[in-house]
């Protein structure tokens, strides 16, 4: 009887471990998987972020531009006629 016992305990032994190996695998996928959810939401917003400030950008710079040749003092076009 002794062996049956040992036999019992060690197949419920390696069950345990067998599930907690288990349990182990299946939250380091999940770390995993998390991991790649927050890189893609990263790149979306940074993508997004780029893409507004582009587009302020280039409001805030139509402006400019004309301003630009002023402050360099470049003569006005009608004076190379």
């Amino acid at each position: 009887m002794p062996e049956r016992n040992q036999t019992e305990a060690s197949s419920a032994t390696l069950l345990f471990k067998a599930r907690r190996h288990r349990k182990i695998l299946f939250s380091l996928r999940e770390k995993e998987i998390r991991r790649a959810q927050n890189e893609k939401s990263k790149e979306y917003f940074s993508v997004v972020w780029r893409a507004k400030r582009a587009v302020a950008g280039l409001a805030s710079l139509v402006p400019f531009k004309v301003g630009s040749s002023k402050v360099q003092n470049f003569p006005p076009d009608s004076t190379f006629l």
